[in-house]
């Protein structure tokens, strides 16, 4: 082959590229959806054990819990198929009060704590004023750490969001009484798809794999400290304007 049919070799790394962009954003979407059909399915328990439904409610009650169950399988292949290729997209930074993140991030994840008998709440002042942040990024990354707590604390504990003002930062933590991180797999619980127990948690390792990830296109950093035994707390820091 010549020089010059070298240099007109078409070159194929642009479209591979953009294809692996875009599963990693399919994976992470994904990831994140699997907390709002948590709560959709149990509202539909709820629905279902409702005194005086007629029989066809109840079946239509019914199929709907299967097809949810349906989804989440067919999610967890996706994820499982690209997941370790997953990152956050690049935020679209806009003014959000503190104490509105705070309220919401509560209200969407209150009902999995619930059924679990779990009492989540916050801690910390009120009125820390504004951050200049992605409000979706944020909520995905209060999502994630609140469904780990939840997920590894006993019935009637409890899970906390804390966050006060550090110097220059909001610091934000999540906090519960579960049974606490081994000090050898502390520093490896942010590594994409690690568990300390594969397969027990029901989750594949990415979510606190994407909360590293998006805390720092945020400009924060992110750490965690527990005590076997005594639980855990998941914290990062987000820079004030």
């Amino acid at each position: 082959m010549s020089s010059t049919a070298q240099q007109i070799k078409p070159d194929n790394s642009a479209p591979e590229a953009a294809h692996a962009e875009q599963e990693q954003i399919l994976a992470g979407v994904m990831h994140d959806i699997r907390s709002p059909l948590q709560i959709i399915a149990m509202g539909t328990e709820l629905i279902s054990a409702t005194s005086g439904l007629s029989d066809s409610a109840v079946l239509a009650i019914s199929r709907m819990r299967r097809a949810m169950d349906r989804i989440v399988d067919m999610l967890d292949a996706v994820i499982e198929s690209s997941g370790k290729k997953t990152r956050p997209t690049l935020p679209r930074p806009h003014a959000v009060a503190i104490d509105v993140l705070l309220d919401n991030a509560i209200s969407m994840m209150r009902p999995i704590a619930e059924n679990k008998g779990i009492r989540l709440g916050t801690e910390g002042p009120s009125l820390l004023g504004f951050l200049d942040v992605d409000y979706m990024s944020l909520m995905r990354v209060f999502s994630n750490l609140i469904d780990n707590a939840i997920k590894f604390s006993p019935p009637g504990s409890e899970v906390k969001l804390i966050a006060c003002r550090e110097r220059a930062d909001i610091y934000f933590a999540v906090v519960d009484q579960g049974s606490g991180i081994a000090p050898d797999n502390l520093p490896r619980i942010f590594d994409r798809c690690w568990q300390a127990s594969p397969g027990e948690s029901g989750g594949l390792g990415l979510g606190l794999a994407i909360v590293k990830e998006i805390v720092e296109i945020n400009g924060g950093s992110v750490g965690a400290i527990s005590v076997p035994g005594r639980g855990s707390e998941i914290w990062f820091t987000i820079p004030l304007p």
